[in-house]
């Protein structure tokens, strides 16, 4: 009767911690934005659109795409006065790999952003296809 208990309790704790953890990564993941493909990027205007990287100053510095304007994902809440006058132009946001652009992303709809996009691939991406890149260094 005690191992029924158990192993009950076990598989009971393992379905909450699973159901737990898979909400609280949709929550960050999900965002209503689409993708844009890195050729749909380089078609648009720079002055018609803002491409918004959201990762460290460091890595920025290190490499980053083309007319892009770096605000860390951890500051994007202070800087929404600052991209109020992107609230009406397309903006592409990107990060390394997707995570910290999807939370960038769901901040700026969640503040009145309608045209937010995220960029396919992200950085990484960017990268393993050879794009050009700019560096502070």
């Amino acid at each position: 009767m005690r191992q029924n208990k158990q192993s009950l309790f076990f598989t009971i704790n393992t379905f909450l911690k699973t159901t737990l953890s898979l909400l609280m990564f949709l929550s960050f993941c999900a965002y209503s934005s689409q993708d844009i493909s890195p050729d749909e990027l380089l078609k648009m205007d720079k002055g018609e659109r803002l491409l918004l990287d959201v990762r460290t100053i460091q890595e920025y510095s290190e490499a980053h795409i083309p007319n892009s304007v770096n605000i860390p994902v951890n500051e994007i809440e202070t800087s929404l006065d600052r991209l109020s006058e992107f609230k009406d132009f397309p903006i592409v946001v990107y990060c390394r790999s997707g995570f910290r652009a999807g939370k960038a992303i769901k901040m700026l709809e969640e503040n009145g952003f309608n045209k937010v996009f995220h960029l396919e691939g992200d950085m990484s991406g960017w990268q393993e296809d050879k794009r050009a890149v700019n560096s502070l260094k």
